[in-house]
């Protein structure tokens, strides 16, 4: 259980009022200052990666290497956003074009000012370490409340910041639970993120709704795994078993279901329960899992499996007997209906449902179907391209499991919520677009709604804009 006391009101006041303080400097000092900064944070973290990863390891159960790889993909994404913040966020000259040529424009994207992060329980490493860049990276400061779960996780990452970058106290902490949470949410930020389960992403989205807040919003909803007949089962059985039990099976991104042709359903059924049985469940930092982060999800993950068993569902390996709360070994359940729970909603914990189909419609038909739409996967020769395309996801790695987390051009982000964390998009989402337009030198300006007397009248101008209106677009 959580042990941190919660700040009080005022603190939580004093940080942003510091935070907000300092949030012109931040951006009048640049993006090549700014990139200076970050990239000494990303040089503070990755020479701190294990013992980063231990902090976590100490509070969530998170093994060391999945701590490890959490940082290695979040700095690998903070460096290009740091790289990239400029060109597409400075002011750039657009084309004119149209029916009004005479007048130039200009775009650029302003920082919102102040961001509230909203630390992730599930991934606050990966998910707080992009969340924090990218903001500071769009000219923001940011106010982190790392999760309950995770403080002293959080706690870290800000004094990484403010070691590399003494200058430049941009970032600020408060900690506590939802309640913290949401009074920073009604505070003066200008701007909140938040990357977590729905149900907290409701509250977050209820509470910026009621001053109508710049909100970015990712909400949890484990995906599916699609195989088809011309796939590789070994390859995607191997896929699946990272996808669907690391970090404990409890990251929003990973899978929960598997839709697998018949032609090799035998195969990789045989390939998936033989590595997921093999996986150590245990406190050591180096074991496959640790112990799920929330203790109550024992029960919610052993109730889930209970009512698909009971529904028609087998369970391959594992099941609530084997459980050892706060550790449960991973479950595989075969024939579960599709109107049991683990089918149809996140169930966080170490699951997952391999259901046969006869054809890959049927697969994609059913893996749409479900709640969730952030990640998925696809194993295919000839169809991959299609199925990773159209699948109702935010993200889908093709052939391959978690793979768009390894570039950081893409966005991370799925069908529900709002924004997106990551790649162009994420950045975007931190700030707000300036659109300027101008008459060009010597042009004068005169419309159907202000003509001055002395000057050609409305009437004559709303004629000379049909006339042009019709020699522009009149012929298709």
């Amino acid at each position: 259980m959580p042990a941190t006391l919660n700040a009080t009101h005022s603190d939580m006041e004093s940080a942003v009022s510091k935070a907000r303080g300092i949030a012109l400097w931040w951006d009048e000092v640049g993006f090549a200052h700014r990139r200076r900064h970050l990239s000494r944070w990303c040089a503070a973290i990755s020479n701190n990666a294990k013992d980063l990863a231990r902090i976590c390891h100490r509070e969530t159960g998170k093994p060391v290497p999945t701590g490890v790889l959490e940082i290695a993909l979040a700095v690998n994404s903070l460096r290009w956003a740091a790289a990239n913040a400029r060109p597409l966020l400075g002011q750039r000259r657009l084309r004119s074009s149209g029916a009004f040529p005479d007048y130039t424009s200009s775009l650029c994207y302003r920082p919102h000012g102040t961001v509230a992060v909203i630390g992730s329980t599930d991934l606050p490493l990966y998910a707080d370490i992009i969340q924090v860049g990218y903001a500071l990276a769009a000219g923001n400061s940011v106010v982190l409340k790392p999760s309950e779960y995770a403080p002293a996780t959080g706690q870290a990452l800000v004094q990484l910041f403010q070691h590399a970058a003494t200058e430049a106290p941009v970032v600020r902490v408060v900690h506590g639970d939802g309640s913290v949470g949401e009074d920073l949410c009604r505070s003066s930020v200008d701007a909140v993120s938040f990357v977590g389960s729905r149900r907290v992403g409701r509250s977050v989205m209820g509470v910026c709704a009621e001053r109508l807040k710049p909100l970015v919003l990712q909400c949890g909803g484990k995906d599916s795994q699609i195989v088809d007949a011309d796939a590789d089962p070994e390859e995607a059985a191997a896929s699946a078993v990272y996808a669907a039990f690391a970090g404990s099976g409890q990251a929003s991104v990973g899978i929960q279901r598997a839709f697998v042709h018949a032609d090799v359903y035998d195969v990789y059924l045989r390939r998936l329960t033989q590595r997921a049985a093999r996986l150590t469940v245990s406190d050591d930092p180096w074991a496959d899992l640790g112990p799920l982060t929330k203790h109550e999800r024992c029960r919610q993950l052993g109730s889930a499996i209970e009512e698909a068993v009971e529904n028609g569902a087998t369970a391959v390996l594992g099941g609530p007997e084997d459980f050892s709360p706060p550790y449960a070994p991973p479950t595989i359940l075969v024939d579960a209906p599709m109107d049991v729970r683990v089918m149809r909603e996140e169930v966080p914990g170490p699951v997952l449902c391999v259901t046969r189909v006869d054809s890959i419609a049927e697969a994609k038909a059913l893996a749409d179907s479900t709640a969730g739409g952030i990640a998925a996967s696809v194993f295919a020769h000839r169809n991959a391209p299609l199925l990773a395309r159209t699948s109702r996801t935010g993200m889908t790695a093709m052939n391959s499991g978690l793979s768009w987390a390894t570039q950081p051009a893409l966005p991370f982000g799925g069908v529900a919520g709002l924004g997106r964390v990551g790649g162009p998009d994420g950045l975007r989402a931190m700030a707000r677009p300036k659109a300027v337009a101008a008459p060009r030198p010597g042009f004068k300006v005169r419309t159907p709604l202000f003509g001055k007397p002395g000057e050609t009248g409305s009437r004559e101008v709303a004629d000379a804009l049909v006339k042009r209106l019709r020699r522009r677009f009149g012929r298709v």
